[in-house]
């Protein structure tokens, strides 16, 4: 397996080359300093480009048909302080199908991320409306899925940025005076003032690719500098609480924590160990609210580190509001008094250490983790196998400390 990077005028190239899958994996991400608006256009972008890309959905399947339909994802994420227009996508190695597919696999994927004809012609009002309708029509029913909305609110509360994350009330209101004429413009700014990082992983070679991608995409020239991606640590706090009601029958208690001033080792590696003691089943809050206590009937942590949270969600009755809020910081009390089993620490170090001994086993989870090496600035696999070693029991007691309040969000329903 070997690694390749380079750069070209207008983009950057990095190459994961094996011989150990059929596929070949190709990428490309756009990534720029995120904005306020990112927050109101992002899914909007999304429904545009799918609508778009084909004169229609019957010539997309045909297209697709004709280069062995390759699987993709059109996507906008954010990191830290980045935005990340992203496509992630698999096709047949042509050595498997036939001379000249690797080529026409990529030019179609390129399509749907740097569509030319929306370049060149604009945005079509008749496509708009019915990409706008799309994206209503999912962020109405977004209270539906409680664990979303709940997060989505949640975020809105929080202070991260010098602007405030829109709720999903405050999406629908932007999105609904957003203009055809608003999206591409929109749209055209993302495409030329992002940094463009380009990835390839399987059997393919650096000449190819440069042929490939010379022939079918030629973006300008760009010279961009990204702030930071993590974001530093803040001196406001919030510790807020916040209760909305829902006329769902289940309740759902997100709390948020802030990260106070973790190291680089305590943010990459000490950190998912913490999520994976207390957070994930079987874990310690697992453990402590659900099966001792019957109180919940999931819980979760998940980690933030790019915007210095951590965060925990649960679903409950709301009677129970205040007992598994008590419990919440009683666990995690504990842990900061390391008064907790040494068996969920091992099971945690021992899970993330089996999953990085199967990286190279599955080519998205690959992917993935190459891309998270340029991406977010992640070590290497054999770095990351000697640091997560390193990491002890106090580690993690001592990273809990650093845990301060910031939001507690409760959709309350009607149990």
């Amino acid at each position: 397996m070997k690694k390749i990077n380079f750069e070209e005028e207008n983009y950057n190239i990095h190459m994961l080359q094996t011989d150990r899958f059929h596929r070949i994996s190709f990428s490309v991400i756009f990534e720029r300093n995120i904005k306020e608006e990112d927050f109101a256009y992002n899914s909007l972008l999304i429904n545009v480009l799918d609508t778009l890309a084909f004169k229609s959905i019957k010539e997309k399947k045909k297209k697709r048909l004709e280069i062995y339909s390759p699987n993709y994802e059109l996507s906008i994420d954010f990191k830290g302080n980045h935005t990340l227009l992203f496509l992630k996508s698999f096709f047949i190695d042509e050595k498997y199908t036939e001379k000249g597919m690797n080529e026409k696999s990529v030019k179609y994927l390129l399509h749907l991320i740097y569509n030319e004809s929306i370049i060149k012609n604009k945005i079509s009002k008749e496509a708009f409306e019915t990409a706008k309708a799309k994206t209503l029509n999912r962020l109405k029913s977004s209270p539906d899925n409680q664990e979303y909305y709940a997060l989505q609110e949640l975020k809105s509360i929080q202070k991260i940025f010098s602007f405030k994350i829109p709720n999903t009330k405050r999406q629908i209101e932007l999105i609904e005076n957003i203009s055809e004429d608003d999206i591409y413009n929109y749209y055209i700014d993302l495409l030329n003032n992002s940094r463009i990082e380009i990835f390839f992983v399987g059997n393919i070679d650096r000449g190819e690719v440069e042929k490939i991608l010379n022939k079918n995409f030629n973006p300008l020239p760009r010279n961009i500098e990204l702030k930071e991606l993590y974001l530093k640590s803040q001196s406001e706090q919030n510790d807020v609480v916040k209760i909305e009601q829902t006329q769902k029958q289940q309740s759902i208690l997100f709390k948020s924590y802030y990260l106070d001033n973790l190291t680089d080792f305590e943010k990459m590696y000490v950190l998912p160990i913490l999520h994976n003691t207390i957070g994930i089943n079987r874990g310690l809050l697992y453990d402590e609210i659900r099966s001792k206590n019957s109180l919940c009937y999931f819980i979760f942590s998940f980690d933030g580190k790019e915007v210095n949270r951590f965060y925990i969600y649960t679903g409950i009755n709301s009677k129970n509001y205040e007992l598994v809020n008590h419990l919440i910081e009683e666990t995690l009390e504990k842990v900061k008094c390391n008064d907790f089993k040494d068996s969920f620490f091992i099971n945690a170090k021992n899970l993330i250490l089996t999953d990085l001994d199967t990286v190279f086993e599955n080519q998205s989870v690959l992917t993935t983790f190459f891309q998270e090496e340029i991406i977010l600035n992640k070590d290497n696999l054999e770095n990351q196998k000697l640091n997560y070693q390193k990491v002890t029991k106090a580690n993690v007691s001592a990273l809990v400390k650093k845990l301060k309040p910031d939001v507690t969000f409760l959709l309350k329903g009607e149990d």
